[in-house]
Order: structure tokens, then sequence, then C-alpha cells
């Protein structure tokens, strides 16, 4: 009698099997069990294997199934496939969707990366739309001081000033005397706004510029792939975890947040548009300068 074998497996071809049977790494060896008819298989915990990592992307490409087992003689285990259990996995990208607000930290992933290019690659391109954030920056301020299009002067001086919450406090005052000369509540609105979003939004582009890449061990406790991390000297993005036994050991840390390629490249699309809304806003205030208001009566 067929009864059914706990857990899904990875099936493989003659050829596929060819391909991936032996592959050896950090003193593991890819093991794959050949059930007949042109079939082997292997458990999908090998997904979760972290020195499997070079061949994970293709062997989640593979189709997996069930299996069904019955004994014979003294005890020979003979395997099938379960009929109607092979499918194709999901293997469509994950994609961040934020619960609460964009700006927060999301929540731990489930799980990191295995390539190291996906994480790495997110990571600049996160970097890169942020410095759009910063031009944008740039254009509102100049926007709200001068007249006129040549726009040199005061970006080198808001340049010059190298932290973001600096460049914020500078954009207040700017806006504050800015709209003291010329009211408009819809305008003076917005404003404040995107400049408090600029400010939300710089601590994750933060987390993102001063993290680390390293193993991403879950909340569950297995590590799987890689993710982006707080560095173990930043005090302030890690907490404190006391022992349950502190006389026999001390405390430990733990991470504040961890981003895998979705949180990122989530991040990395929100700056660029809030750039273009900040740019959006800057050209308009342009417009708002009358040109009479700088000649003489």
């Amino acid at each position: 009698m067929w009864s059914l074998v706990q857990g899904k497996f990875i099936l493989f071809t003659d050829e596929e099997a060819a391909k991936f049977n032996g592959f050896e790494n950090d003193s593991n060896r890819l093991e794959l069990r050949n059930i007949g008819g042109g079939h082997h298989i292997v458990g999908t915990q090998v997904l979760e294997t972290p020195a499997f990592a070079p061949i994970t992307p293709e062997l989640m490409k593979l189709p997996q199934c069930r299996l069904e087992e019955q004994f014979e003689g003294e005890g020979n285990q003979i395997l099938r496939i379960k009929p109607r259990s092979i499918f194709e996995p999901d293997n469509s990208p994950r994609v961040y969707t934020p619960t609460g607000k964009a700006f927060e930290r999301p929540p731990f992933p489930p799980k990191g990366d295995w390539s190291e290019d996906a994480i790495y690659g997110s990571i600049g391109r996160a970097l890169s739309s942020w410095e759009h954030v910063e031009i944008a920056l740039s254009d509102l301020f100049t926007s709200l001081l001068s007249p006129n299009l040549y726009e040199l002067p005061a970006q080198r001086a808001f340049g010059s000033v190298t932290t973001s919450g600096l460049r914020s406090n500078m954009l207040k005052e700017a806006g504050d005397a800015f709209f003291m000369a010329f009211p408009n509540d819809d305008d003076n609105a917005k404003f404040d706004e995107l400049r408090k979003l600029a400010r939300q939004y710089a601590e994750r582009r933060n987390d993102i510029a001063h993290g680390i890449v390293g193993p991403y061990p879950t909340p569950g406790g297995p590590v799987r792939g890689l993710a982006l991390l707080p560095p173990r000297h930043a005090t302030a993005k890690r907490t404190l975890i006391p022992h349950d036994k502190p006389q026999r050991h001390p405390p430990t840390d733990r991470p504040n947040y961890a981003y895998a390629s979705p949180e990122i490249m989530f991040f990395s699309a929100q700056f660029y548009d809030l750039s273009r809304e900040i740019h959006q806003l800057a050209l308009h205030m342009y417009r708002r300068f009358p040109d009479s208001f700088f000649k003489d009566s």
C-alpha cells in the first residue's frame, strides 16, 4: 500500500541530474536519488542551504512533486511520484508592498537573496535614485532664493552643507521667508509635505548607505541568503538582548532592520518618484516670483 512521503521534492531528468548531482561546496554535497523512469529527486530543503547558493537560482526553476512510498521484502523502500502532484514552483520575483507608511522600515523579510548581484545591484540603484532627490532639493532651495534661472551660486551654497538634516533646516528657513513674501496656502502645504517626506526617506537612505551585506538569519532561525544589515558597531541600529541566564551568558544584540533586494528596490522607486515631485514644485516656485518685486518702485 502506498503512503505519502512528507515534504516536497525537486524533480530532475537524467540530463539535469548529470549536471547537478555531486555539486559540492563548503563540505556540502548535493546527492540526488534515482527513483526510476528517468526521474531523480532531492528534498526542497536544499533551497535553504547556503552552500548551494551558486546553483539555487537554477534549482528553483525545476518542477517539484510529492512522493509516495511502500516497502517490499526486507524493508526495501520504493518511491514513486504521487499522481497529479507535479507542479511548477512560483518563481515570480518577490515584491515588497508596505503595510504601513511607505517611508517606514519594512518588517524583516521572509528570506534574503541568494544572488550577490541582485542585492548589490539594488543597493547601487537605490543610492543613485537618492541622488536625484538631493538634486531636486537643491533645485527647490534655489527656486526660493533666485528670481532668475542662474542657479549655480545657490546650488553651491546648498551643496556645501554635508548633512541632510541641516539642508532640510535651510529649506525650512528659506521657505518660511518665501511664503511670507508670497503667501499661498496650497504651495506652502505642498512644500512642507515634500520637505518632511525627504527627511523621512533620508532615514531609509541612510540604512541602505551605511548597511553591510551579510548572511541573513531569518526570525525563524536558519540562514536564508543575504541581506543588508546594520554593522555590529551601529549602536543606534541594533538592540541589546539579555540572555535568560545572565550569570552564564553575556547579552547579545540583534539588528533593527534587514533589507533584501525587493525592499531596497521599493525604496529606490520611492526615491525617484519623490525627486520628480520635488523638481515639479521647484519649477512651479520659479514661476511664483513676480518680476516687479525686484524692480525699483
